[in-house]
C-alpha cells in the first residue's frame, strides 16, 4: 500500500476509486526486522461501492503495521475490487 505502488496500480486499473480499508484481520509483525510481509482480511468500500470482504498481501514497515481495527485509505477498481 506505499504511495508510488498504489498511483502505479491506479492508472492501470480500468475505473480506480478512492475508498477506505477496515481492517479485521492482519498477521504479526516480524520481531527483529524494519519491514515484513503482511496477510490482512480488509473490508473496503467507497461512495457507490458496497462493502467487500478482501484478503491482501503487501509489505509494510513495523512502524505502520495495520492491526486490526484500523481504517486505511485504499484506490481499488470499482468492478473487482480485490484489486487495490
Amino acid at each position: 500500500m506505499g504511495l508510488l505502488g498504489d498511483a502505479m496500480k491506479a492508472r492501470r486499473m480500468k475505473d480506480p476509486v478512492d475508498g477506505t480499508a477496515q481492517v479485521v484481520g492482519s498477521t504479526q509483525p516480524p520481531e527483529s526486522a524494519t519491514s515484513g510481509n503482511v496477510n490482512l482480511n480488509l473490508v473496503v468500500q467507497a461512495e457507490g461501492v458496497e462493502a467487500t470482504s478482501v484478503e491482501h498481501s503487501c509489505l509494510a514497515p513495523t512502524k505502520k503495521w495495520p492491526y486490526p481495527g484500523e481504517t486505511l485509505p485504499v484506490t481499488f477498481d470499482r468492478a473487482d475490487p480485490t484489486r487495490l
